[in-house]
């Protein structure tokens, strides 16, 4: 026999067809065997009616009872539960464009901000509005930010696609986004959310790779992290017996000093644990002795790009059409497939005749640069050659 409620093993929970069988039964052996408990009679009506309302309240028992477990907490409860640890649920985000380039015929404004919409081209109810006041003195092309009015993924715009003018303004002729637009985000996914929540308590830990890692990447400017450990005692990939070795990723200027690195270290790694790289810096504990911390910034590989293209566009449109396609990020191959997609993407671009990369200047290659755990690929626009036709 089945044992419904709360368990050794957890919740069991009655179903619709567990609660309307064991009426069923009780009415047979109660009132008559031959009783007619079909839909069409009014005890199978009743009986459909009480057993669903029975079988809700017995959902809301068990999402209740999972409450306290972040792997069986569902909806709100999740998002209360993941508060109690300080992690609250990402809200929908609107979507945002930079240097959307509007033409004007003559002197225009000023425009107050959020009163010129425009839309992407085919997509009427896909509206953005200005950031900021545009003035025009005299006829000539100004540029404005523009954030989606809405909030969601639905708000995206690809290069070139932001120029229906849905106010029209006298004076204003033409409008254009050069490069694509950050979309915007839907509300952030329960699967995410508990993700994210996993996540912050192993910030709060102390000695684990995972709680290195998490305490180096809370720091503002840091881009990306790796965390590896040696846990036998042989050196292994040069890393020292029962030792760490920290690499990250910074950009290109450095932009976390060496000092809170060294710190976020400390706090983080076990004690007594040692750490391992090529740069070393001095943070003092709490007795304020100086403990020495060894990292290393993830080294770069510049990648050089030659690309033609045809149409009507500019070197600069393109350059940052195929920034935008790459990840400056530790282990993120730079893929040529992408690159061209991006090139062909820019607006104002209509065919990519050729495209090129490589490490050294004047690239002949187009495989794939594969990038190991240890390195970043960088693009820049001085390393991007473009010819247009």
């Amino acid at each position: 026999m089945t044992t419904y409620g709360l368990t050794d093993t957890g919740f069991v929970r009655k179903t619709y067809a567990d609660i309307i069988g064991a009426i069923e039964a009780w009415q047979r052996d109660k009132i008559s065997s031959k009783l007619d408990l079909s839909e069409r009679t009014i005890f199978g009506n009743m009986n459909a009616i009480v057993s669903e309302e029975l079988a809700q309240a017995w959902e809301t028992l068990e999402a209740a009872t999972g409450a306290l477990d972040p792997d069986n907490a569902v909806e709100m409860l999740l998002v209360g539960l993941c508060k109690l640890t300080g992690v609250t649920r990402n809200g929908p985000t609107a979507g945002r464009v930079a240097g959307v380039e509007l033409t004007f015929d003559r002197a225009t404004g000023p425009i107050a901000p959020g009163t010129l919409s425009l839309s992407v081209t085919g997509e009427a109810t896909n509206l953005w509005a200005n950031d900021t006041e545009v003035t025009a003195a005299t006829a000539g092309v100004k540029t404005c930010d523009f954030t989606s009015v809405g909030t969601g993924a639905p708000y995206a715009a690809a290069a070139g696609s932001l120029t229906v003018i849905a106010t029209p303004i006298l004076g204003l002729v033409s409008a254009t986004n050069p490069i694509e637009a950050e979309p915007g985000t839907d509300e952030q996914s329960l699967d995410s959310l508990r993700t994210e929540r996993e996540t912050s308590l192993s910030a709060t830990g102390k000695g684990t790779v995972h709680a290195v890692a998490a305490a180096l990447r809370a720091l503002p400017g840091m881009i990306d992290v790796r965390v590896f450990e040696n846990d036998t005692s042989s050196v292994v990939d040069g890393i020292p017996p029962n030792a760490i070795h920290p690499v990250v990723w910074d950009g290109v200027g450095a932009a976390v000093a060496n000092t809170a690195i060294a710190a976020a270290l400390y706090a983080a790694k076990g004690d007594g644990s040692e750490t391992s790289g090529g740069t070393t810096q001095g943070t003092p504990d709490e007795w304020g002795d100086i403990k020495y911390m060894y990292f290393d910034r993830a080294d770069q590989i510049p990648c050089y790009i030659t690309v033609t293209v045809a149409g009507s566009t500019s070197a600069g449109v393109v350059q940052a059409a195929i920034m935008a396609a790459h990840a400056e990020t530790i282990d993120n191959d730079v893929l040529y497939a992408a690159l061209v997609s991006a090139a062909f993407r820019a607006a104002g671009v209509t065919n990519v005749t050729s495209l090129h990369l490589g490490t050294a200047p004047a690239p002949g290659g187009t495989s794939d640069i594969v990038i190991d755990n240890t390195h970043v690929g960088t693009l820049d626009a001085s390393r991007i050659a473009v010819t247009i036709v």
